[in-house]
């Protein structure tokens, strides 16, 4: 009766321990690049402007391209209408 008790509480712990770790790994492998979908890219983040050129986001790069840059957030809105 003990074992089942404890099995019954180390079982649920187990399994979000395991479902977590599945979450981080599948957000290694595949992870959401909001840079690209909705043009929010921190700082770091690589744009790539055309086949031979690809910058770094950082204020200078934001600024240059006539984007909007966060200062609190690190962050540079881009509109990539400009870049194609």
């Amino acid at each position: 009766m003990k074992k089942i008790i404890i099995t019954l509480l180390i079982l649920p712990i187990f399994a979000v321990i395991l479902l977590i770790t599945i979450i981080n790994l599948a957000d290694k492998i595949s992870p959401s690049n909001y840079c690209i979908e909705d043009g929010d890219c921190y700082e770091g983040d690589k744009i790539k402007i055309n086949e031979n050129v690809t910058i770094t986001v950082n204020k200078e790069n934001c600024l240059k391209y006539h984007w909007s840059w966060d200062e609190k957030r690190n962050m540079c809105k881009v509109d990539y209408r400009d870049i194609r």
